[in-house]
């Protein structure tokens, strides 16, 4: 059942507590590309949620500009740079693995990996601390 849901921003602060339960979130910085999108009606809030779920497999590099592409939930891909501002979140990407297949997405090497979570490691689980 869907639930609502609200994207916000709080200003100097990018980690906080949000709620009953204290869940801890964190503010992604988003590119005005991202914006744009938004204001479109597409959802790249989800960026986050995603980031704490993945798994190492699920990231690549895009391979025309080095930017990391993270395979999310529901057909969901999201595109960073490599400094952690997010560019663009894609809704029921069905040609993935054709992307993956044309060499237009790749699998990082161990060092992209580590720069990986050198940017995101906050928001990534324990899956990930082989990289740490």
């Amino acid at each position: 059942k869907p639930i609502k849901v609200y994207n916000l921003e709080v200003l100097d602060n990018h980690t906080y507590f949000v709620g009953d339960k204290a869940v801890l979130v964190h503010n992604i910085y988003k590119s005005d590309h991202a914006k744009q999108r938004q204001n479109e009606g597409r959802n790249v809030g989800t960026a986050g949620n995603d980031l704490q779920n993945a798994r190492p497999a699920d990231v690549y590099i895009q391979t025309d500009d080095g930017r990391y592409v993270l395979k999310g939930k529901n057909g969901r891909v999201h595109i960073f740079e490599t400094d952690g501002e997010l560019v663009t979140t894609m809704n029921k990407v069905t040609n993935f693995a054709k992307r993956v297949a044309s060499r237009r997405y790749t699998s990082p090497s161990i060092n992209k990996l580590k720069e990986f979570v050198k940017v995101f490691g906050e928001y990534l689980n324990k899956g990930w601390d082989e990289y740490r």
